[in-house]
């Protein structure tokens, strides 16, 4: 098939093309007022040259590719997606748009924690929040129904998103349709990862709370003692609900949102190395070298130089 530079629009407010790119510029740049989420799609808005740069969504999304094919870095990784595909916490990393196919189209979720708990999921059915968790594997590739069900709740949500005002039970019915979503993406990581990511309801709870709380605090904030407080539970307890729900310790998780963060601030040429520690809040620039190479394998300069 046929790839292509990205066929890109002109018109674009600058304050989208910067790295972060918050909920509210997107919501701006696709013209809606919807304060619970948004849906972008490619077919309605083709993508722009800002996505030829590194970004990061600062709230929670997914990404469907409906047709033809996308390649876009994640992370530190080069994903090749095709129809059906899914990519999922996007806010997790850092992304670019790389090529895409002629036919492609291509869908984007963004959602608040509010539509989450509007939801209802983490009172009854926290395993259908696994997608929101570190341990799920970010790129899915569903069966011939999954994607039927998941495209026809993408529609619902689609044709909310243009409503210009809202009809009787127009929250209730989002949140419904997201619900729906969550557990159809449950369905299709159960079948990838052969059990529930997460384990007893309340160590799942939990450590969505730390996940939450880590992802809003993680630049000034590295001690698991903080979230432990904060959660008003022990170090130890929560150390040990997080890994029986993720698989991964509170500090593992922790250090991973924290090399994010770093490669995020490092993609800004406008920034020395020590102005990056700063940020992060290390003590000092060797501190912080010595800690992202040890995560990394690369020193930020090297990173910077790779990148």
């Amino acid at each position: 098939m046929r790839t292509t530079s990205p066929p890109l629009p002109s018109a674009l407010p600058a304050a989208i093309s910067i790295r972060n790119v918050s909920f509210q510029q997107v919501q701006h740049y696709l013209g809606l007022q919807n304060e619970l989420f948004y849906l972008a799609d490619s077919r309605d808005r083709p993508v722009n040259r800002a996505l030829l740069r590194p970004f990061k969504l600062q709230e929670f999304s997914v990404l469907y590719v409906d047709s033809g094919t996308l390649t876009l870095r994640y992370g530190t990784e080069t994903l090749q997606l095709s129809s059906g595909s899914l990519l999922l916490r996007l806010n997790d990393s850092v992304l670019q748009v790389r090529q895409f196919s002629a036919d492609c189209r291509v869908r984007v979720l963004g959602f608040t924690r509010e539509l989450v708990s509007r939801s209802g999921l983490h009172k009854k059915h926290l395993e259908a929040l696994a997608f929101l968790s570190a341990q799920a594997h970010p790129h899915l590739v569903l069966t011939e129904s999954e994607a039927t069900a998941i495209g026809a709740l993408l529609d619902m949500l689609q044709a909310k998103s243009r409503l210009t005002g809202k009809p009787p039970f127009y929250e209730e019915t989002v949140a419904h349709a997201f619900a729906l979503l969550a557990l159809e993406l449950a369905v299709s990581l159960q079948r990838v990862h052969g059990r529930s990511l997460h384990g007893t309801q309340r160590s799942g709870h939990l450590a969505l709370q730390f996940l939450n709380l880590v992802q809003e605090h993680v630049t000034q904030e590295r001690s698991v003692q903080f979230y432990a407080a904060r959660l008003n539970v022990t170090p130890k307890y929560l150390s040990r609900c997080v890994k029986e729900a993720t698989g991964r310790t509170c500090s593992e998780q922790i250090d991973e949102l924290v090399v994010l963060e770093a490669k995020v601030l490092l993609d800004d040429p406008g920034l020395s190395i020590a102005q990056v520690a700063d940020r992060l809040h290390f003590s000092n620039p060797f501190y912080f070298s010595r800690f992202f190479k040890s995560h990394t394998g690369l020193t930020p300069s090297s990173y910077r130089h790779a990148n």
